[in-house]
């Protein structure tokens, strides 16, 4: 096999080996934690090869909350739809935890430290921006699917979508930190998917 028809995997190995070291630092030391520098030992690459996959540790980031942006539709779109809207947002918390714990808390930091002045910011925020709607669009299709096979609908609301998600965020997030003691994580999970599903569907 010739070298060019192999660099590709190359490449795409030290791409993930960067998004695996990235993954790793902030699980451990949160966006403090993140630089080149420290992902390039992390990954036992070089600095300057870093600099070629991520101009800096504000791109990693991007691309790492992208990546779980992805799994969730992906997710989404695979879920059947029969079981219903209740059984789509309990499937859905565990995946929502995973993306909480790996971006999702880190986010308003991110926002507040990354360079806004960038040559490509405009290309890079439509970029975020699409990344972003088409989850919430996923969302939107898997509970109205899962609500018609059901017999039912959603309300007509625009906040529908953002108020599920933040509740699946909120969830996550007292899963991860608790804040008050002692408290049932599974009656805490009950109580805020029946309060979504209460809210979200058409009375019968």
């Amino acid at each position: 096999m010739s070298r060019d028809s192999t660099q590709p995997d190359t490449a795409d190995q030290r791409r993930r080996s960067i998004l695996d070291a990235a993954a790793g630092l902030l699980a451990e030391g949160g966006y403090g934690a993140l630089s080149l520098r420290s992902l390039a030992a992390r990954a036992g690459i070089s600095l300057g090869l870093s600099y070629y996959y991520f101009a800096d540790k504000h791109t990693v980031f991007e691309a790492l909350m992208q990546e779980q942006q992805r799994v969730m539709i992906d997710f989404l779109d695979a879920q059947p739809r029969e079981p219903g809207v209740a059984a789509l947002l309990r499937a859905m918390v565990p995946v929502a935890e995973v993306q909480w714990r790996q971006v999702g808390r880190m986010v308003a930091v991110w926002r507040v430290e990354r360079p806004e002045d960038a040559a490509d910011s405009a290309t890079a925020g439509n970029q975020r921006l699409a990344m972003a709607a088409a989850q919430f669009a996923a969302l939107g299709r898997a509970l109205e699917e899962c609500a018609a096979a059901e017999g039912r609908r959603l309300i007509s609301d625009p906040e529908v979508v953002p108020f599920v998600w933040a509740g699946l965020m909120g969830l996550a997030d007292l899963h991860a930190h608790g804040w008050t003691e002692p408290i049932d994580a599974d009656r805490l999970t009950d109580l805020t998917l029946t309060s979504l599903v209460s809210t979200v569907l058409v009375p019968e």
